[in-house]
């Protein structure tokens, strides 16, 4: 549960007809070591460096994310760092731990019994970790500096995704021809057919590249249509980024939000041990 106090590379992604699920957050070390909550068997090994870097000494894009969820078998592809995250279901700040563990991407391939949920197979995943790689860690409250997301000075400017004339899915045009997606996203562009607002701030997160973690302030519940738009700026490199005054800007002209730095208590999941390499397959 976060309290807030006062304040003192794209790449588009749709997802066409299907149900979106997002994440649950927080998951105990008690649950992850009660019995059962193992794979029937799991292989981990090293596949390469998680970055690539050019004969022009800038990071290229390296080995990709993988992460396959069905209903008897897992298969991830990550450094050591988002696979934790992704067991734990963590934002990158919930998690302390050397930085070295996002230096290198393993290839997880785990079966487990048919009709086994996401969500137990994460369990399941936390234990491999504590196996594996000799994974102990601890929870702590600390606080940390973020943007709440919160109402603009002229109120929120939203379409609630139960007005029926909002339930429209959104033609976009890909190298494979027009679709029709709940969600995509690309450089300066957002849409969701449906997102709360605390998924909205992930998201937000996620692609906006800003320097502090997003959380929704808003105090709104239910489920919004968000269709936004702006204009990412160009780096020197060429590679583009939102962290500038045009995103921000989109967010309160469009969405009637804005984002105030203020800060909020976490528990955060701090590593006390683990292994760079895991134990033999």
């Amino acid at each position: 549960m976060v309290t807030v106090s006062p304040p003192p590379s794209y790449i588009l992604h749709i997802v066409c007809l299907s149900a979106i699920a997002f994440p649950a957050q927080g998951i105990s070390q008690d649950k992850a070591s009660s019995p059962g909550a193992s794979f029937d068997a799991v292989s981990i090994r090293r596949v390469g460096s998680s970055t690539v870097i050019t004969p022009m000494g800038q990071p290229a894009i390296g080995i990709p994310d993988k992460r396959d969820y069905s209903p008897d078998r897992l298969i991830l592809q990550l450094s050591l760092d988002d696979m934790i995250r992704e067991a734990f279901q963590l934002k990158k700040f919930e998690l302390i731990g050397p930085k070295s563990l996002g230096d290198e991407i393993f290839l997880l391939q785990a079966t487990m019994p048919l009709g086994t949920s996401n969500n137990d197979a994460r369990l399941m995943l936390q234990q491999a970790l504590m196996e594996r790689f000799g994974l102990k860690y601890n929870r702590e409250p600390r606080d940390v500096s973020v943007y709440a997301l919160v109402a603009a000075k002229n109120g929120v400017k939203l379409q609630p995704a139960d007005d029926p004339a909002h339930r429209q899915l959104k033609s976009v045009e890909t190298s494979a021809g027009t679709m029709h997606a709940q969600v995509s996203y690309r450089p300066g562009q957002f849409f969701a057919l449906a997102i709360t607002l605390d998924e909205l701030a992930r998201q937000l997160e996620s692609f906006g590249d800003l320097d502090l973690p997003i959380v929704d302030a808003t105090g709104l519940s239910g489920e919004y249509r968000i269709d936004l738009h702006w204009t990412p700026q160009e780096q020197d490199n060429g590679l583009v980024t939102g962290k500038d005054a045009s995103f921000t800007k989109a967010v309160e002209a469009q969405l009637g939000l804005r984002l105030e730095k203020r800060k909020a208590s976490y528990d955060v999941l701090v590593i006390d041990q683990i292994e760079r390499m895991p134990s033999a397959n």
